[in-house]
């Protein structure tokens, strides 16, 4: 299932525990395709939703589902250190619809579920 940024080893969001971002922590998006300026302009309307409603990486994912967008772990990139207690976490949200059409995004956690 290579796909740019996604391998083999990446897992699809939705199933793994709740993942809830920091909203007030760093938040990074990026591309580097040559699509790349529409990409994260398609992406920033989203963005303002997801942020306005502060969803889980699982409820953004749900909700835009039927966009054809899905969101993906990702080994591709090194994360920075953290200088507060909340990690880095890295995912790609992938445009299904649209060939290697991805944007990597980092974030800093808030919280993560544990798996019982």
């Amino acid at each position: 299932m290579a796909n740019g940024m996604i391998s083999e080893n990446d897992v699809n969001i939705l199933d793994l525990p709740t993942i809830h971002i920091d909203f007030e922590g760093e938040f990074l998006a990026s591309c580097g395709l040559s699509n790349q300026v529409e990409l994260l302009d398609l992406c920033h309307e989203y963005f303002k939703d997801w942020f306005a409603n502060r969803y889980t990486l699982q409820g953004f994912a749900k909700k835009y589902a039927d966009k054809h967008i899905s969101l993906w772990t990702t080994q591709e990139v090194e994360l920075p250190e953290s200088i507060d207690s909340h990690p880095f976490f890295a995912f790609v949200i992938r445009f299904d619809d649209l060939v290697d059409s991805y944007v990597l995004v980092q974030c800093q956690l808030a919280a993560q579920d544990k798996v019982h």
